[in-house]
């Protein structure tokens, strides 16, 4: 939720302060972190995590900055707004993929039979 979060914060900083340019929003979230939670949280590493957002890359925040952003959001703590997101849809995960490493390991215990049986078989000189 942390990617969700960060990506709502610079899309309402953009409307606030009319800049599309991430230095300029990292830098008003930066400031609003700085007297919301009296802690500073720096502009390079707000856009650092926007690009990972972006790419869709996990990122980790800082409990003071997700509820500095939160409440930039309208949210009072980091935890309300987990609760005021629509439940992500559960991926549903194919039969091959739910029992890939007992079939894997069962693929393997038949090829080291086999070559186990290949190399003891007895072998006639002609």
């Amino acid at each position: 939720m942390q990617p969700t979060l960060l990506l709502k914060a610079f899309e309402k900083a953009e409307r606030e302060i009319q800049s599309a340019k991430p230095t300029h929003l990292a830098q008003h979230l930066s400031d609003y972190i700085q007297e919301q939670s009296g802690e500073a949280y720096g502009e390079k590493s707000l856009r650092n995590h926007c690009s990972a957002a972006k790419k869709g890359n996990p990122i980790d925040l800082k409990k003071y900055v997700a509820d500095a952003l939160s409440v930039y959001l309208g949210h009072p703590t980091f935890e309300a707004f987990v609760k005021a997101q629509p439940p992500l849809p559960q991926k549903r995960r194919g039969l091959v993929f739910t029992y890939a490493w007992p079939i894997a390991g069962v693929l393997i215990a038949f090829v080291a039979i086999f070559i186990y049986y290949q190399i003891k078989a007895q072998r006639w000189m002609v």
